[in-house]
């Protein structure tokens, strides 16, 4: 079929006003078009089906089947290519069939496919959802055994006064047992995290909270590992007056882990535990926490790999590899990044910055509070400048006699607390005279604090001993701390306390914590949910610990019970099992919290001395 230069024009003409061509692509679809209406070549087509395959636009396509059955009825209608009838229509069935048929064809064909696909990801998914379930299911069920046992082991062994065994043997393979059990947990808690992270199941725990005493937990966890080596960890933390809200429990599992590391490949030297203000608002606070060491270092090679799962620098420290790489993931859900710098031999670097919403500490919390403050070390007194701004009346002394004339010759109101940061000789010279101190009944209400004392230093009179810092907390509210359980003198009401488990150890192990502070508790074990049912209709109690998994009637069907008899004053879950399911079950529940197994004893003696508070509140403690 031969189409005369007038028709071509046409054609181009159409072509130019319906898709906006330039001329010269135009000729050449025209071109092409011409080869088709000859039966020569096909390519006319196949180039319109890519081009409506990769346009994927139902316009576009309306408007090539309009322009080519436009095209068509010209030809077929016009009586100079009426002997070329049957080439036309040749032309216009293969236009449909290549085109469009061909096209709907192969998309009903995606279709199936991509339904088919669906079913098998469907069927997949719910396969690996399964998997997913019972693996959490076998990590819990392990986890909590592991953490029962643990519980028993390092329980018993913390109740051992090591001090006073005189076998050195005996008291070194104590001690050896001791930070083994601490290696063992620290170990089930890493594995517990990984699956936690992998699952997509780690807990964001937010709450107000205050940072120096964060990071005076941290230091205490390692101190034991420090005392190990040659080497002294310094700290430099500035003063935040207020507290924080954010997620303690990870926080402090990452620093934890970052000094960890760092005493791990550090044989001799330093630890450096840096925490800086970057930034803030009035809502707002930016603060950037470093920990340096003086250790091998790491190379280049490592540094790339560092914060990979199981990966160690050295095969002969001790450990998995699991720090680091938790470390960074947890940062990462906190909206922080773990950074390192390090050379070799000369040490490593880990820092990572994080923002916190700020609680501004109340006046009425520190005002009219009477603090005198001895300190003939340093001028450090920017921690006593914000007690005088906040309205505490602060009396500052740099020499010794005049601090302790002071106190033998003061009348009237004595300071509600006073603190001491001296050198060693006088720490043991005023230890001394706080024995004498306190037969006067005026200081019977005073609160000394012993700042930045070396705890091998033997003092028995202070009442609270720090040896890097001294937190916020405890001039505001000194009655919540050691003194109220270390003084034999305090006259208190009897605190009744309810422990249920159906393990005999956990429920020795709990009386066995709580009378060693608390000789005058009332504790009553119940071996299961139906005896504590009984032993509440006849007792009421000030606390209550529930273990959740128990046969019979659980920890939560138990505490519904309960309360269907009375309201509860405190009743704390105790639980080996640490996931997010279980700590979201706890939040929804009528408990005041879930406390972790092993028991962190810490958190058990706060729960207590909270309520001792809160129940002799309105007696002169």
């Amino acid at each position: 079929m031969i189409i005369d230069n007038k028709d071509k024009i046409y054609i181009k003409d159409i072509l130019i006003s319906s898709f906006k061509l330039q001329e010269k692509n135009a000729n050449k679809i025209i071109n092409q078009l011409y080869e088709a209406f000859s039966c020569k070549c096909n390519i006319f087509f196949y180039n319109l089906k890519y081009s409506l395959h990769f346009k994927y636009n139902s316009k576009y396509s309306n408007k090539i089947l309009e322009v080519c059955i436009n095209i068509f009825i010209y030809f077929i209608s016009n009586p100079k290519y009426r002997y070329e009838r049957n080439e036309l229509e040749n032309f216009f069935y293969n236009f449909l069939e290549i085109v469009f048929i061909d096209s709907i064809k192969y998309n009903k064909r995606i279709e199936h496919q991509r339904d088919t696909v669906q079913q098998v990801l469907q069927h997949t998914s719910k396969k690996l959802n399964n998997i997913l379930k019972t693996q959490e299911l076998m990590i819990a069920n392990i986890s909590h055994d592991m953490r029962t046992s643990l519980n028993a082991i390092s329980g018993h062994l913390s109740l051992i006064d090591i001090d006073k065994i005189k076998d050195i043997k005996l008291k070194s393979n104590i001690e050896k047992a001791l930070s083994s059990s601490n290696m063992l947990n620290s170990l089930v808690t890493d594995i517990l995290d990984i699956s936690k992270i992998n699952a997509g199941e780690l807990e964001i725990y937010e709450q107000y909270f205050w940072l120096d005493e964060l990071l005076i937990e941290a230091i205490d966890s390692i101190h034991i590992n420090i005392d190990k080596k040659p080497i002294k960890l310094k700290v430099d933390i500035d003063i935040i007056a207020y507290r924080l809200f954010g997620d303690y429990k990870h926080i402090l599992e990452i620093i934890i882990n970052l000094l960890s590391n760092a005493i791990k490949y550090t044989d001799i030297g330093f630890i450096f535990l840096i925490v800086k203000v970057t930034n803030k608002t009035k809502q707002n606070i930016d603060i950037e926490f470093e920990i340096k060491d003086t250790g091998i270092g790491i190379s280049e090679k490592d540094i790339d790999t560092i914060f990979n799962p199981y990966t160690r620098i050295n095969d002969d420290v001790q450990g998995v590899g699991l720090g680091l790489h938790i470390s960074s993931k947890l940062l990462n859900t906190l909206g922080g990044k773990l950074r390192v710098q390090s050379d070799i031999g000369e040490g490593s670097k880990f820092s990572f910055n994080l923002s916190f919403k700020k609680e501004k500490l109340k006046k009425k919390s520190i005002k009219r509070k009477k603090i005198y403050y001895f300190n003939n070390i340093d001028n450090d007194r920017k921690k006593m400048k914000i007690f005088k701004k906040l309205g505490a009346k602060v009396q500052y002394f740099d020499n010794k006699i005049k601090f302790t004339t002071k106190l033998l010759s003061l009348k009237g109101k004595k300071p509600d607390i006073v603190c001491i940061k001296t050198n060693r000789e006088h720490y043991i010279e005023i230890d001394t005279l706080l024995l004498h101190l306190k037969k006067d009944k005026g200081y019977n209400k005073s609160y000394f604090i012993a700042d930045g004392v070396d705890n091998k230093i033997p003092l028995n009179n202070f009442d609270k001993m720090n040896e890097y810092i001294t937190p916020l907390s405890t001039y505001i509210n000194p009655k919540i701390d050691n003194k109220l359980h270390n003084k034999k003198s305090i006259n208190i009401k009897p605190i009744y306390i309810l422990s249920v488990d159906d393990i005999d150890t956990n429920l020795e192990l709990l009386k066995a914590f709580i009378l060693k502070q608390y000789p005058n508790a009332i504790i009553d074990l119940a071996h299961g949910g139906y005896e504590a049912i009984g032993m509440f209709k006849i007792r009421k109690y000030d606390i209550i610990f529930i273990d959740l998994k128990m046969p019979g009637l659980n920890g939560f069907e138990l505490l519904d019970r309960l309360y269907d008899i009375r309201d509860i004053q405190a009743t704390y879950a105790l639980s080996a099992d640490v996931y997010k399911s279980t700590y979201k079950k706890v939040e929804k529940s009528k408990f005041k919290g879930l406390l972790e197994k092993p028991f962190n004893i810490e958190l058990i003696y706060n729960v207590i001395e909270k309520v001792i508070y809160e129940k002799n509140s309105k007696e002169d403690i």
